[in-house]
């Protein structure tokens, strides 16, 4: 049998085996940077708290219905006064545009542009039947 360890061979043993611990992090750690690399096949990937900044050598053509500026609310209702049926009022355009996204239009600026395409020099849509009292203008493409 062996003899009991002294409390010096205890700390020496311990002391040891953290020597080792630390010896195989590292080895660890190693391995974890040659594994990325391996899955990137060397290639440099800046990491991810550094923004990617491009540059755009052309530009590209964007939906007329996508930039918000002058002309963004027109733009919408012309595009949805296409897709309508053959006959429409405002609140039909109105929840075709809430339904798809279209939040900041109000029923009044809908109204709004509707009665300036009415009266262009070319007008997109035409009154079909005038409103009177609470039964709403019906409109249609013209």
């Amino acid at each position: 049998m062996s003899a009991p360890l002294s409390i010096e061979q205890i700390a020496s043993n311990k002391e040891k085996l953290r020597e080792e611990i630390r010896q195989k992090e590292e080895l660890f750690k190693a391995y974890e940077l040659v594994e990325k690399d391996l899955q990137r096949n060397g290639q440099s990937i800046p990491p991810a708290h550094t923004p990617i900044i491009t540059t755009a050598r052309h530009r590209t053509r964007t939906p007329l219905t996508v930039e918000p500026g002058f002309g963004h609310k027109t733009r919408l209702v012309r595009s949805s006064i296409g897709i309508m049926p053959k006959s429409f009022v405002i609140r039909d355009i109105y929840q075709y545009l809430i339904n798809h996204g279209n939040t900041d239009m109000t029923i009044e600026s809908v109204t709004n542009i509707v009665n300036r395409l009415r009266d262009e020099n070319h007008p997109i849509i035409r009154v079909r039947r005038p409103g009177k009292g609470r039964r709403p203008t019906i409109y249609e493409r013209a």
